[in-house]
C-alpha cells in the first residue's frame, strides 16, 4: 500500500509544490463558498425578521383602528399570510406566566432592535416548545414562535410564525469565518511545506555535521527525485573524500617510515 501510494504521489519538488498550492486553493474556494452561504443566509434572515416585525406593527395598528369586534377578527384573517398567521381575541395567545428563556429574551431584544416602533408596544413573545402555551394548544402551534400584542381596549392581536427567528446568524459571521479559514489555510500550507522540504533540511544537517573523524553514516535517500539525487551525490562525495584522505594518510605514513629507516644495511655490505 505504501509503495502504491509513493508511485502515485508526485515525485518532484515542483509537482509537490503544485499539489500543495492546488490543495490550498481548493480548500480556500470551498471554505469561501461556505462563508458566502453563511453570510447570505445571515442577511436574508435579518431582512426576513425585520419585514415580519414591521408587519406585526402595521397589522396591530390596522386592527386597532377598527371599532367593531367582528370586523377585527375578519380583518385579522384577511391579513394572514403563509409566513404569518394573525388572529384577534380577548385573551393573549402567549401565557402571562410563560417562562422567559434565553431564546425568548434574545429574540425579543432582536425584534426591538430591528423595529424600534415595536419597543413602544405592549407585547408578549414566546415559543410553543418553551411552554408559552397551555397544554391544550401546544400541539397546534408546535415549533412556532408566538407574539401577542395588546390593544388599548385590553384585547390582543396574536401572531404565529414558523419562519420568524428560524436562522439567527450573527452579522459578523462572514468576517469571523474568513479569519478562521485564512488561518487554517496558512497552518496547513506551513505544515505541508515543512513536510515536503524535510529531506532538504536533513541534507543540510548532514552536511553541517560532516567530519573526517567520525565513521560515515549514509544519508537516507528519500523524498522527491531531486532530493534523492542530492543525497546520493552527497553520500558519494563523502565516500570519495574519506577514501582520498585515507589513501593520503597511508602514503604519508609510508613516506615517514622510509625517512626514519634509510637503506644503511646495503651501504655496510658494500663497505665490507
Amino acid at each position: 500500500m505504501t509503495r502504491m501510494f509513493q508511485k502515485g504521489f508526485p515525485d518532484t519538488v515542483a509537482s509537490r509544490a503544485i499539489l500543495i498550492l492546488v490543495a490550498a486553493l481548493l480548500a480556500f474556494h470551498l471554505v469561501g463558498y461556505w462563508a458566502y452561504r453563511v453570510g447570505v443566509e445571515s442577511l436574508a434572515s435579518a431582512q426576513r425578521d425585520r419585514g415580519l416585525a414591521e408587519r406585526i406593527v402595521s397589522i396591530k395598528r390596522a386592527i386597532a383602528g377598527i371599532p367593531q369586534e367582528p370586523e377585527r377578527d375578519r380583518a385579522a384573517h384577511d391579513l394572514t399570510s403563509a409566513s404569518l398567521e394573525v388572529h384577534w381575541s380577548k385573551v393573549s395567545l402567549v401565557l402571562g406566566t410563560a417562562p422567559t428563556t434565553e431564546r425568548t429574551a434574545a429574540m425579543e431584544a432582536k425584534l426591538k432592535e430591528l423595529v424600534p416602533d415595536l419597543a413602544t408596544e405592549s407585547f408578549r413573545l414566546g415559543f410553543a416548545d418553551d411552554g408559552a402555551l397551555g397544554s391544550g394548544e401546544a400541539d397546534a402551534y408546535r415549533h412556532m414562535m408566538l407574539v401577542s400584542v395588546r390593544l388599548d381596549d385590553g384585547s390582543w392581536v396574536n401572531f404565529s410564525s414558523t419562519t420568524l427567528g428560524a436562522a439567527q446568524h450573527a452579522d459578523w459571521s462572514v468576517l469571523a469565518v474568513t479569519i478562521c479559514f485564512g488561518v487554517a489555510i496558512i497552518v496547513v500550507a506551513v505544515l505541508l511545506l515543512r513536510w515536503a522540504t524535510r529531506p532538504l533540511r536533513e541534507l543540510a544537517v548532514a552536511a553541517e555535521r560532516f567530519s573526517l573523524d567520525q565513521i560515515p553514516k549514509p544519508l537516507d535517500e528519500t523524498g522527491p527525485a531531486e532530493v534523492r539525487r542530492a543525497a546520493r551525490a552527497f553520500n558519494t562525495m563523502r565516500e570519495r573524500i574519506q577514501r582520498l584522505v585515507s589513501e593520503r594518510m597511508q602514503a604519508f605514513l609510508a613516506r615517514s617510515t622510509h625517512a626514519h629507516h634509510p637503506a644503511t644495511p646495503a651501504l655496510r655490505t658494500d663497505g665490507g
